[in-house]
């Protein structure tokens, strides 16, 4: 067994035969780590970690609905067009 870690491994190209199968894996996984809708609920209060547009990231608001696989908030204070009944992934937002 070598001692590099796995980053080093990989870069090293080590562990090129294994890189489809890899990706695959760290994929699932990172989705299974995403926020799901069933996670929110009416009244929470959330952060906007990643949107477009880009000045949406870091916004504040209010789960004022829970759909399948989006949340709508209400945002604190409009940016741009966006105020009311916003929809979003569930993987955008994060509880505050």
């Amino acid at each position: 067994m070598c001692d590099k870690n796995f980053s080093t491994r990989v870069r090293s190209g080590e562990l090129d035969q294994e890189l489809d199968e890899m990706i695959v894996v760290l994929k699932a996984r990172k989705d299974y780590l995403l926020p799901s809708a069933n996670e929110f609920s009416i009244g929470d209060r959330v952060k906007i970690i990643s949107a477009r547009p880009k000045y949406l990231k870091g916004v504040k608001a209010t789960v004022t609905e829970v759909k399948r696989t989006r949340v709508v908030v209400d945002l604190d204070h409009p940016a741009g067009t966006y105020h009311k009944n916003c929809s979003a992934p569930a993987y955008t937002l994060q509880k505050i």
